[in-house]
């Protein structure tokens, strides 16, 4: 899979280009100006999806290399809460960060887009009117980042995490947003942790 998701990146790059190349010549009229728009943010994420499979797979193979470092572990749940901040909106549910002190000798990529890919999952997973709320907390040597709905109910997820292996395929259930998390979390000696009511995701990273 590895192999497969690094060949698929030159094509995607070559869409990119071309893309950006139509809307810059001519006139567009405003119906062609948005279905280039569209067309670029579809293959953005298929671009990002690509990396996360790069990531499980380097992980699953024992080659994934950290670049861990001490950090803040503030403005890294802020910049994902304002980042996700439009999607909330539009689906009614309230986003909000909790001020920390913590830090954590981590990854910063690749624990940002795990605490990003957990927040998504409580975004879609839970129901309008509730209320996201990501907090960090120093855990011994380590830490925990925790994302919590109010009203987003953990079954099958929940369950299917608890038996996640580094040696088998994950679960259909979780998907790969909680898959990549999982990887992230182990590579840093933590782990993903999910509990049904409320719904709270958990990311432990370790010393």
């Amino acid at each position: 899979m590895g192999m497969v998701a690094h060949d698929v990146k030159n094509p995607i790059s070559a869409a990119l280009a071309n893309l950006a190349f139509v809307e810059q010549v001519g006139v567009l009229d405003p119906d062609a100006r948005e279905a280039i728009t569209e067309a670029v943010d579809a293959v953005q994420r298929i671009r990002q999806l690509v990396d996360d499979l790069v990531v499980t797979s380097r992980h699953e193979a024992n080659m994934l290399n950290l670049q861990r470092t001490n950090q803040p572990l503030d403005p890294l749940v802020s910049s994902v809460v304002l980042g996700l901040s439009k999607d909330a909106e539009l689906r009614h549910i309230g986003l909000a960060a909790q001020a920390t002190t913590a830090t954590a000798r981590m990854d910063g990529l690749l624990v940002r887009r795990a605490v990003e890919l957990l927040v998504d999952c409580a975004l879609r997973w839970g129901k309008s009117g509730g209320r996201v709320t990501v907090s960090a907390a120093t855990i011994g040597e380590g830490a925990v980042i925790r994302v919590e709905h109010s009203s987003c109910v953990l079954g099958e997820q929940a369950r299917a995490t608890a038996f996640i292996t580094d040696n088998e395929a994950p679960p259909a259930a979780i998907g790969l947003s909680l898959y990549y998390a999982h990887c992230v979390a182990r590579a840093h000696g933590g782990a993903v942790v999910l509990q049904s009511q409320p719904g709270l995701f958990s990311l432990e990273l370790g010393a």
